[in-house]
Parts: structure tokens; sequence; C-alpha cells
């Protein structure tokens, strides 16, 4: 095989984007057809200006630069491919600082997932200047979820795999990053495995600047955004957990679809139940009452009895979430050791009775509380 030269030397030879002679396009792509036939040419100097014309065409070459990278000649092949990857790469650089420029928000410049992130985060002027920043931060992986959105889930998988790699070198991800990930890890077609979606929100903690945003930065709305949409796909795995911390902290409604989801599903752990009966006493609202009550029947123990205490069950600790959801004091329904908890309301270990009469009589006093609610309504 002949000799290829390194398209790094080349293109930091040569401008790209010069303008190419005004020329049909039928003309452009006999023109560059010619030029590809040249790239195997014997004569190295040949297949250099070839090379630099063809990065010069740029667009007008593309039919043809990819007709040369199936030809048979080994050499034409591989510098097809490179020049493809050349003139591809501008062409986006280019798009994406006309988006960026673009004021006033007149065209999307067909920059992949677009169409994806202006329907969950929005189109103003903040929104564009962070849809920017995940292209370049993520352009590669951007693009291959646009071509191939049946293959997010392994993508972000892979992407996942790279970043741990770099963070044993000391290197956080970057917010641009994480939003882009979060994008993808959103699409409700989307089924991550438990590992990715663990990365995934540690990352939101990783990356200073994304949980900055989160806790009152000025990109709290778009960063609430993304991660809102992907705890939307929360689980009823033991990542849920972690969904029902983020959306406790982070003050996000989305996390009320993967609680209902949690309570209302068979097997799960008692655990993640309860976390998920503090997120909706947290975040919901008095019509979620009957989806807390639904918790009643359930005497799993979740922490059992020691020295001074009484065994705590998985119903009570649904008791104690609707007396703060009602508004109502927890002591004069017998939850006399509740301690707060500025992120997760209070402490689960502390929302026992002190015995079993005690119990009673706030499950009694509790179903008066709502007859008489329902009296007041009619």
């Amino acid at each position: 095989m002949r000799p290829a030269s390194l398209l790094l030397i080349l293109v930091c030879a040569f401008p790209l984007g010069l303008q190419a002679e005004e020329v049909d396009t039928a003309d452009s792509l006999t023109n560059a057809r010619q030029l590809i036939e040249t790239l195997g040419d014997s004569e190295f100097s040949v297949r250099e200006q070839a090379s630099v014309r063809l990065i010069d065409m740029g667009l007008d070459a593309l039919q043809a630069l990819e007709e040369g990278a199936r030809h048979p000649d080994r050499e034409i092949r591989y510098r097809c491919e490179r020049i493809l990857v050349v003139v591809r790469d501008y062409d986006f650089r280019r798009r994406l600082e006309l988006f960026a420029n673009d004021r006033n928000g007149e065209r999307d410049y067909d920059l992949p997932c677009w169409e994806k992130f202006r329907a969950v985060v929005g189109e103003d002027a903040a929104a564009r200047e962070l849809f920017v920043e995940m292209q370049r931060n993520e352009p590669d992986l951007l693009q291959l979820a646009a071509q191939r959105p049946d293959s997010i889930a392994g993508l972000l998988q892979e992407r996942c795999q790279q970043i741990q790699q770099a963070m044993q070198l000391r290197q956080q991800p970057d917010a641009g990053s994480v939003a882009a990930m979060l994008l993808l890890a959103g699409d409700d077609n989307v089924t991550l495995d438990d590992q990715t979606s663990q990365l995934l929100y540690s990352y939101v903690y990783q990356a200073a600047a994304f949980r900055g945003g989160l806790e009152g930065g000025p990109r709290k709305k778009e960063y609430s955004k993304l991660l809102g949409g992907f705890l939307l796909q929360g689980n009823t795995s033991w990542t849920a957990y972690q969904t029902f911390q983020m959306a406790m902290r982070y003050d996000l409604k989305e996390g009320l679809v993967p609680a209902k989801k949690v309570i209302e599903a068979v097997g799960v752990q008692p655990q993640i139940r309860q976390y998920a009966a503090l997120t909706v006493a947290k975040l919901g609202d008095e019509s979620h009452y009957p989806l807390l009550e639904q918790l009643f029947e359930d005497e799993t123990v979740c922490f059992p009895a020691q020295k001074g205490t009484f065994q705590i069950e998985l119903r009570d600790v649904a008791l104690c979430c609707l007396v703060h959801l009602a508004g109502l004091n927890h002591k004069e329904y017998g939850f006399n050791k509740v301690q707060p908890n500025p992120q997760m309301l209070f402490n689960i270990n502390t929302t026992g009775f002190d015995n079993e009469q005690a119990r009673t009589d706030a499950f009694a006093k509790w179903k008066a509380y709502r007859e008489s609610r329902e009296e007041k309504k009619e």
C-alpha cells in the first residue's frame, strides 16, 4: 500500500472553509469525483493536493467522499474516510457557531437532539446557551444518539465507562456532559441498567458546576428540568433510593411519579417504599392522601424494637408522612420522638410510637380526621 499522510498535518497546514468556485451541484460532484480518483495517484504531492482541494470544497464534496469511502482502492478509501471526518467536523462547528450567534433563535441549524432538548428545557437564550455547551462537550454522544436512538442506553453506558476512566486521572465530569447525558437518559424509550443510573446520579454531585446550579445558580431552571426528566424514568430497584434523594434534595416534583410506582408495586423492599412515602410527603399535596393510605395495611418492620423504643412499621412511616402532609401536629398523633431532617423531611428511625395502644389511637384519629374532611366537602 502506498503511504498516506496524516490529516492532522494537512488540516494544520491549510485553512478550512475557503470559498469554493461558484459552480452548479453537478459540476461540483464531477470535480470531486475526479479529485477522489487522484487520491490514489502514485505521486505523494498529487495525493496531497487533491486532499486539500476536497477539504476546501467542504460539503460540496460530501457525496463523492462518501462514495470514495467504499472505493476498491485502499488508499483512496483511507483518505476519503479521514477527509470526511474533517469536512463533517468543520461543518458541525460552523453550524454550532451560527446557532450560538443567532440571538433571535430563528433556526436550529440541524444540530443533533435540539428538538428533544427544546421539548424538555425550552428555547430561550439561557436554554440555547446551555445547549451549545452540551454540544461542545458531547458532540459525538449527541450525534450518535440522534442517528441511533435505539442505542442510547448502550451509548450512555459506554460514555459512563469513559468518564470513570477519566476520573481515575482526577478529571471530574463537566456540567455540559452531565446535562447531555441526563437529556438522553430522560427519554421515555430509554431503559438504563442500575449501574449506569447510579453513575449518572453520582455525576450530578461530582460535577460541581451542575450541582451548584441546582442549588441556586443561574441555570437552576434548566438543570432542574433535565434532572427532573431523568427522575421520571425511576424504577423500583435499589437505585430508586437515589431517585428519591435527588427529588427531595432539589424539590423536584417529578419524583412523585416513581414514588407512586414504588408504593403501588408488589414486592418492593420496604427500605425503598419508606423513602417513596417521604418523597410524597415532601412534594405532594392532599390529592396524595389515598396513595399513602395504601401503606396502612403494610406491617413490615422497618426498624425493630430496641431498648427504649417500639418497633417501627411501614404503616407508621406512612401515617407520619400523612400527618405532615396535612399540616397536623405529630405529637397529637403519638409521634413524640420524630426528628426533622432538612433534606428528607424527618429521620425515619424517629417515626415510631411508644406502644401499640398509641399506634391504634393514632390510626383511629387519622380515620376520624379524613371522615370529617369528606363531610365538609359534601
